[in-house]
């Protein structure tokens, strides 16, 4: 819902909203593989998709939660649904964080050896 609001020029907030949670989930799964690394780069890969699934559904959850018309009239074909929000989420969420998980743990097991 909040990426309908931005505007339709290019400004520099846009871009901004576009990569917040792109740069989240790769923060996020990077720190998570240096603090307790995976056995394997496919063990990281299923834990950074499992935590991407995990924040998918709660997205999804409280969107439902909040979701409904935004008003009366016409503005009732307006407003949050969950299942949207869940598979917005999961593709935002999940692609970056598997590479990111999966990068990382392929460069502290690179480090290690």
């Amino acid at each position: 819902p909040w990426l309908a609001a931005t505007p339709t020029t290019n400004s520099a907030w846009m871009y901004l909203v576009y990569a917040l949670p792109l740069a989240t989930a790769l923060v996020v799964a990077v720190r998570l593989e240096r603090h307790t690394p995976a056995p394997s780069i496919g063990a990281a890969a299923v834990r950074a998709a499992a935590y991407s699934l995990v924040a998918a559904v709660a997205v999804g959850v409280l969107g439902w939660w909040a979701g409904g018309a935004i008003g009366s009239g016409l503005m009732l074909q307006f407003g949050s649904s969950g299942g949207s929000m869940f598979i917005h989420a999961l593709y935002w969420l999940l692609i970056p964080s598997i590479v990111a998980a999966t990068a990382a743990s392929w460069w502290e097991s690179r480090r290690s050896a």
